[in-house]
C-alpha cells in the first residue's frame, strides 16, 4: 500500500487480483474464513457501501455510466476475503514488511517528486497520474513511517527519520494544500496513541537529525508552497469579495451549491452513481454561463449525500468510524496499539483528502483504503476471536 505513491493504478489492479485470488483460495479451502467477529462486522459495513450504491444506481439508472461506477465499487466486497488471507501471516512479519516498504516507496516517490516539480513544472503526482492519490498514499506511508520511528532505535530510527522527511517533501510538492495539516497532525495521533511503546534510547539524536532534515526539506519546497499557499488567499479573496469564481476555490463553491440543491432535490436515494459529470456540466453552465467538467463535488459527505441520500451519507460515516470504534474498545497488545494508531492516522489522511477533495470513487483511493483498512484492523484484531 505504501508504494501506490509510485505505482499509481497499479496498485487497484493488485489489490483487485488480490481479491479475487484470496475468493479462488477460500473455495478451494485453502485457508479458512476468519471468525474474527470485529472483522465480520466491518466486512458487512463495507459491503454495505457496494450494496447502497448499487440500489441508488438501478434507482436512477444513466446506462454504461452507472454500471461502470456499480463494478468499481467490487473492491468494496474484498474485505473478509483479504482478512482472512492475511491471517496466515504473523503481525509481526506483516508490520515488518509494512515499514520496509514505506522506506523504500518514500525514498522513491521523492525521485519522482523532485523530477516532476523540477523539470516537468507540475505538481508532483509519481505514478498515479493525479496529485491527490499520490498526496494521500504519500500520507498513508507518512504515518507508517511516524509509528516505525517511535519503536526504533539506533542507526534504523535515522534512516526512518529520512524517509520521515521523504514523505513530507512529497506530500508538500504534490500541492494538496488540505493535506498539509496532516504533516502535523498525524504524528501527534500516533504518538498519542502509541505513546506507551516509544523507544526513548537514542531519540535526542534523532529529534536533532529530524530537526535538520526538515529545515532541508522546508528548503527544497519553500518556493512551491509559498505559490500554493499565495494562490489559495487569491481565490479565496477572489470568490468572497469579487464573486469571481474561475479559481478552485470558487469552483468548489458552486459545486457545492450545485450539490446541495441536488440532495434537496433527492434526499432519501440521491441521484444514483454515474450522473455527477452530466449533472454539473447542466447545472454550472444553468448556474454561471460556463460548464464545469468534474466526476465529484469536491467533498466526500456531499458527494455521496447527491448520490446516495442520506443512506450514502451514513453509510460513508459508518466506513471511517466503525474500524476505529471497534479498534478502541478493543483489548490490545502492542502491535494491536500500532495497528489502532495506523487506522486513525490513515482516517485522518483519507477525511483531510475528502473535505475539499476526493476520498472514494477513484480506483488508486478506493483500493488504497480497503487494503489500509484491512490491514490495520488485522494488526489489531488478529488472526484468532477472543
Amino acid at each position: 500500500m505504501t508504494c501506490s505513491a509510485v505505482i499509481g493504478s497499479t496498485t487497484s489492479f493488485l489489490v483487485t487480483l488480490a481479491f479475487l485470488w484470496a475468493v479462488i483460495r477460500l473455495v478451494r479451502r485453502d485457508f479458512p474464513l476468519t471468525r474474527v467477529p470485529e472483522a465480520r462486522t466491518l466486512a458487512v459495513v463495507m459491503a454495505l457501501f457496494f450494496a447502497v450504491e448499487a440500489l441508488c444506481g438501478f434507482i436512477s439508472y444513466n446506462g454504461t455510466p452507472t454500471l461502470k461506477e456499480i463494478i468499481e465499487n467490487l473492491v468494496f466486497l474484498s474485505f473478509l476475503p483479504l482478512y482472512s488471507r492475511l491471517s496466515v501471516t504473523s503481525r509481526e512479519n506483516l508490520r515488518d514488511a509494512l515499514e520496509t516498504a514505506a522506506i523504500i516507496g518514500a525514498f522513491a516517490a521523492l525521485l519522482f517528486s523532485f523530477y516532476q516539480a523540477r523539470f516537468l513544472h507540475i505538481r508532483a503526482e509519481g505514478g498515479a497520474g493525479n496529485a491527490a492519490p499520490f498526496a494521500v498514499a504519500s500520507m498513508v506511508g507518512y504515518s507508517i513511517l511516524w509509528l516505525a520511528c517511535l519503536r526504533a532505535d539506533g542507526s534504523r530510527r535515522l534512516l526512518l527519520v529520512a524517509a520521515i522527511c521523504a514523505s513530507a517533501a512529497c506530500i508538500l510538492l504534490s500541492g494538496t494544500r488540505s493535506l498539509w495539516p496532516g504533516l502535523l497532525i498525524v504524528p501527534v495521533v500516533d504518538g498519542s496513541i502509541y505513546r506507551k511503546h516509544l523507544s526513548a534510547h537514542g531519540l535526542g539524536r534523532a529529534a536533532v537529525i529530524l530537526s535538520v532534515l526538515t529545515a532541508c526539506t522546508g528548503v527544497l519546497v519553500a518556493n512551491l508552497v509559498e505559490k500554493r499557499a499565495e494562490l489559495a488567499v487569491q481565490d479565496v479573496s477572489a470568490a468572497l469579495d469579487m464573486d469571481n469564481y474561475s479559481g478552485s476555490f470558487g469552483k468548489r463553491l458552486i459545486m457545492w451549491q450545485i450539490g446541495l440543491d441536488l440532495f434537496k432535490k433527492s434526499p432519501l436515494f440521491g441521484q444514483g452513481p454515474g450522473n455527477a459529470q452530466p449533472l454539473l456540466k447542466k447545472e454550472s453552465f444553468a448556474l454561471t454561463g460556463t460548464e464545469l467538467s468534474y466526476s465529484h463535488y469536491h467533498d466526500v459527505f456531499l458527494n455521496y449525500a447527491v448520490r446516495d441520500g442520506v443512506f450514502g451519507v451514513l453509510i460513508v460515516l459508518a466506513m471511517i468510524f466503525a474500524p476505529l470504534f471497534l479498534a478502541a474498545r478493543y483489548e490490545r497488545d502492542e502491535i494491536g496499539t500500532y495497528g489502532f494508531a495506523f487506522l486513525a492516522a490513515m482516517e485522518i489522511s483519507f477525511l483531510l483528502s475528502g473535505v475539499m477533495g476526493i476520498m472514494f470513487g477513484q480506483d488508486i483511493m478506493d483500493a488504497l483504503f480497503m487494503i489500509s483498512a484491512i490491514t490495520g484492523s488485522y494488526l489489531v484484531f488478529g488472526a484468532m476471536p477472543r
